[in-house]
């Protein structure tokens, strides 16, 4: 019995051990996609398109919930914190500037179609 009483504790032990290492490795995890796609949206999105930009707010939302999820110390959770704002910032400044751009796209486009049909009204085609 006491062989038995021996062996239950120690796999307890060897799965708290597991559960502690999987929630850190999570966290890491988590952490290096978040510092990803900081630094994807800070140099490489000047070409992106508007569903470019909803699905780097979807990976956001996701880390950003993964994150929640983990126990960050003091420091991580500043770090995390800081990094989650400048994407946010990258976010709404990329974004809006992709909207402008294909608002004012459009635009000129519609524009130009309008100028075509008043030249073929006008011009007695």
């Amino acid at each position: 019995m006491k062989h038995a009483s021996r062996h239950l504790i120690i796999a307890s032990f060897l799965f708290c051990c597991l559960l502690m290492l999987g929630g850190c490795s999570a966290k890491q995890s988590a952490i290096r996609q978040l510092t990803s796609l900081n630094k994807e949206l800070k140099y490489d999105s000047d070409d992106y398109t508007l569903r470019d930009w909803n699905n780097a707010l979807g990976e956001f939302k996701q880390v950003v919930g993964k994150l929640e999820k983990c126990d960050l110390s003091s420091s991580e959770r500043t770090e995390v914190r800081r990094m989650e704002g400048e994407c946010v910032g990258y976010l709404v400044k990329g974004a809006g500037m992709t909207a402008v751009r294909t608002v004012f796209s459009i635009g000129n486009e519609v524009k130009a179609g309008i100028e075509g049909l008043l030249d073929a009204i006008i011009g007695g085609r």
